[in-house]
Formats: C-alpha cells, sequence, structure tokens
C-alpha cells in the first residue's frame, strides 16, 4: 500500500476547509436576544421538535416492533398500517434501516432494497455498533447508495470518512478488512471529511495503522487541520460577539456546516455601540423617547427600547403544566404565591391565562404578562380567538409593549394566509411607535415565507399608507 504524500494531504485539507459546507446561509431578524445571551439564538423555519403526540405515536410503535418482530412490522408498514420511518434522536430511520438494525430476514432486507430503499448514512455508526466489525462493512457496502469512498459519517460536530470514523473507534483490522475486500484506496479516503487525533495512540497502535498511512504525516495533516478549526472558531466567536443580542431565522438545510453567514437587516453590536457613544447617551439614565428617536434605524431602535426599558420582576418562573385541569380557587391560590409565578409548557403564564378567560385584568409592566408571548402562543396554537376572548383582547389593544399594540405582534406570528386576513378583518390596524413598524415586520415575514406573499401583499397596501419601509434599499 503506498504512503501518503503530505502535500497531497495538506493541499486537500486546506480545500476541504474551504468547501466543507457547500453553500452561505442567508440569517434574517427575527427579535431582539435576551441581553446576556453570549451567541444568537438561531431559529429554523422548519420545527423539528417531537410533538407529545409524535412521542406517543414514536413509543407506539417501538412497542409494535419489540413485540410482533420487524419483519412483520415491515409487512404492515409496506401495506400502510403502520409508519413506514421511525424518528429517534431528531433522525428518521427508514424501514431498511430498522430492517438492519434489528436483524430482519434476508428476504425481507433484499425485497426493501430492491424496491430502491437505502442505508441511512447516520444509521452506519449504529450498523457498526450491532454486528462485527467486518459484517457491518459488508452490509454497508451493499445496502448504502453511496460508495465506501464517498461516505461521511456524522459524530457529534464532525464528519468523518469511513477509514478516519474506523481509526477513531480503532478497528484497524477493519481497515485491512477494506482494502483487502474492497481495494479501498486509504490515501485518498483519510483526506475526505475531519482527521483525527492519533497523538495519544500508543507504540504498537501506531505500528497497525502504519501498514496503511504514514503516521507522521497524518500527525501533521491533523495538526494543520486544527489550525485552520481553530481559526474558524475565532471567526464564529467574533460572529457570535456582534451578533448575539438578536434572534436569527433561516431556511438553510444545512446551517450549522455553512461556509459563511449573510446576515439581513441586523446592525453589528459594535456599530451600534460606536453610534451610543458617539450621542455621549447614557442609557441608565436616558429617556426611552429620546434615545430611540436619536436613530432612524428600526434595528437599532428595538435594541435600544429593550435595553432602557424593562419590566417589573419580583417573582421567579417555575413550569407548571395543566392549567385547564385545576380549579379556578387551586389557580387563585398559585397566583398569590409570592416566590413563583407559573408558565406552563405551551409558553403561556397563569396570569395570561387567567386573562384570556375574563379573570384577570392586564398588567402592562409585569414580567409575567406579555402581548408578544399571548400572540405568539394563539398563532402557534393554530387558535384564532373565539368572539368572548376576542373581547378581552380588544380590551388590551389601545396598550402597546415596547411601542407596539397587540394586532402587530398577531400579525407578526400569523403562520397562514387565512390567519393573516382573519387578524386584518377583525383587529384594529397594527400599530408600532419605534422600531421596526408594521410594514417592516411584514416586509421580512414576506422573505421568509413566500408562501404567505398574496395576504402580504394586500395588507401592505394599507399600511403602505402609514408607514415607510426604511428596510428596504
Amino acid at each position: 500500500m503506498k504512503k501518503i504524500s503530505l502535500a497531497l494531504v495538506l493541499g486537500s485539507i486546506l480545500f476541504q476547509f474551504k468547501a466543507y459546507g457547500g453553500s452561505d446561509c442567508t440569517l434574517y431578524y427575527a427579535g431582539i436576544n435576551p441581553l446576556n445571551s453570549k451567541e444568537p439564538l438561531f431559529e429554523s423555519l422548519k420545527n423539528d421538535l417531537n410533538t407529545e403526540n409524535e412521542l406517543s405515536e414514536k413509543q407506539f410503535l417501538i412497542e409494535r416492533i419489540n413485540t410482533t418482530g420487524i419483519d412483520d412490522y415491515i409487512k404492515n408498514a409496506s401495506e400502510g398500517l403502520v409508519s413506514s420511518s421511525l424518528s429517534i434522536g431528531g433522525r428518521k430511520y427508514n424501514l431498511l434501516d430498522l430492517a438492519l438494525l434489528k436483524k430482519a430476514n434476508t428476504e425481507t432486507i433484499t425485497t426493501l432494497f430492491n424496491r430502491g430503499v437505502y442505508l441511512s448514512t447516520h444509521a452506519i455508526p449504529l450498523i457498526l455498533k450491532t454486528y462485527q466489525t467486518e459484517i457491518a462493512i459488508d452490509k454497508i457496502y451493499n445496502f448504502s447508495e453511496s460508495s465506501l469512498e464517498d461516505i461521511l459519517i456524522s459524530n457529534g460536530s464532525y464528519e468523518y470518512s469511513i477509514v478516519n470514523f474506523l481509526l477513531l473507534n480503532k478497528e484497524f483490522d477493519a481497515v485491512d478488512y477494506l482494502v483487502e475486500k474492497y481495494y479501498l484506496d486509504v490515501t485518498e479516503n483519510i483526506k475526505q471529511g475531519s482527521l483525527i487525533n492519533i497523538n495519544n495512540f500508543s507504540i504498537q497502535e501506531r505500528l497497525d495503522i502504519s501498514k496503511q498511512i504514514n503516521v507522521k504525516e497524518y500527525i501533521s495533516s491533523y495538526k494543520y487541520q486544527e489550525k485552520e478549526r481553530k481559526t474558524e472558531l475565532i471567526q464564529k466567536e467574533i460572529f457570535n460577539s456582534e451578533y448575539k443580542i438578536y434572534r436569527l431565522k433561516h431556511k438553510c438545510k444545512d446551517f450549522r456546516n455553512s461556509d459563511n453567514f449573510i446576515v439581513k437587516y441586523a446592525v453589528k453590536l459594535s456599530k451600534i455601540l460606536k453610534l451610543i457613544d458617539e450621542k455621549n447617551f447614557d442609557l441608565k439614565k436616558s429617556n426611552l423617547k429620546d434615545v430611540v428617536n436619536s436613530f432612524q434605524n428600526p434595528i437599532i431602535q428595538e435594541y435600544l427600547s429593550k435595553v432602557i426599558r424593562k419590566k417589573n420582576n419580583s417573582r421567579s418562573a417555575k413550569t407548571l403544566n395543566d392549567f385547564e385541569k385545576k380549579s379556578w380557587e387551586d389557580l387563585y391560590a398559585l397566583n398569590r404565591d409570592s416566590k413563583y409565578f407559573y408558565i406552563s409548557d405551551n409558553g403561556l403564564t397563569l396570569k395570561e391565562y387567567l386573562f384570556l378567560a375574563g379573570k384577570w385584568s392586564w398588567e402592562t409592566d409585569s414580567i409575567e404578562m406579555s402581548m408578544d408571548r399571548l400572540a405568539y402562543y394563539l398563532m402557534n396554537m393554530d387558535f384564532f380567538p373565539s368572539e368572548d376572548i376576542l373581547k378581552e383582547l380588544m380590551k388590551i389593544n389601545d396598550f402597546t409593549e415596547n411601542g407596539k399594540n397587540l394586532s402587530y405582534f398577531l400579525l407578526k406570528y400569523a403562520p397562514t394566509n387565512s390567519s393573516i386576513l382573519a387578524i386584518n378583518n377583525s383587529m384594529p390596524s397594527p400599530y408600532s411607535e419605534y422600531g421596526i413598524n408594521p410594514l417592516e415586520m411584514i416586509f421580512i415575514k414576506a422573505e421568509l415565507s413566500p408562501d404567505l406573499l398574496s395576504s402580504i401583499k394586500f395588507i401592505s397596501k394599507t399600511l403602505s399608507k402609514s408607514y415607510v419601509n426604511r428596510l428596504q434599499k
């Protein structure tokens, strides 16, 4: 077997760090982050979190596999009686993944493969744990869509070629097996993805791998890679320090591995602080309106309003589910708790719950009551208010939070064209005294969700009579 050329590997690694992610990712301003944050809050437009129903379904499917056996389960899935995939740890496993992991009959596995179902790359580490390594390699070779040379295996924040992954797990005989049976070019394969740290390998372990690679050159290449990685980490820290004050939304497929972030509308923190310094403002003593009106940029106004105006907070938050299962007497007793205020998993506080039921008045300066949070809850539940709740909402629409009324927040979180139009028809006009105005808010919303363009275009005609879009240049 040929030894590795250091020049080739270094050149390969350099290429890898330039092209690893494959594309840029555009991040959009979506709000101000809690002020003590160390990095931006990144939000994907796709909600990958399991709902309670999905978790129950997953448990049911696992129990069914364990009870009836994988072959019967796959037969039922093929007939449409049960799901043809299973989500575990945020990853979706298809029927062939499940068949191999549960060691289904050869006929079942072959049938699935012949139907065009392939082994998922993220299932490969589990396959290697399920079978003796050489057998696992055979199955990976036989049932993967990609060739052994092209497979990249995720492990934490790293991706490894099959040889580097086997070296990571000290499966040295398996590397020999790849060469002897599948004629895998180790020299080329280790250039893919991340190298591993073999500095702590024993003398015997280094001798074992030296049959296939040049240990000294591999270590040099690893050091070069780590130097590049540290440079990336420094760049990430700089990025985080500039944008840590924001919540940023994206719709990138491979967000974490993107080469470069393009940030739209958010202003770098260093620029904001420089402008504040130039104007000689003491934010602890300054009047809110004086400060925000001194800056024309709506994003800067949003940030400053959060810094200057803080709601009262005399109690700590404590989670409590199922408000609706408790009596009003119990809820009132909880509300009198001097130490805690209560919030449910869906984000609604007890006071907000009581307000929607018509049993509590709105408090404008309390951290326990937020029109922003209330609107998010109502829209996230895909729930447009009933007539009774609408009356309660109308009572607070003249109040403002960060200079905005409730209609503004409802429109901000409305998920569909129909809900946008319903808010437009049922509620007073959205209002903003400072910061992102309603026209600017729906402008960003349209960029993130083009499917809402028809309703946004309709209401923007009215909003453009009262507001100017300062973000559109």
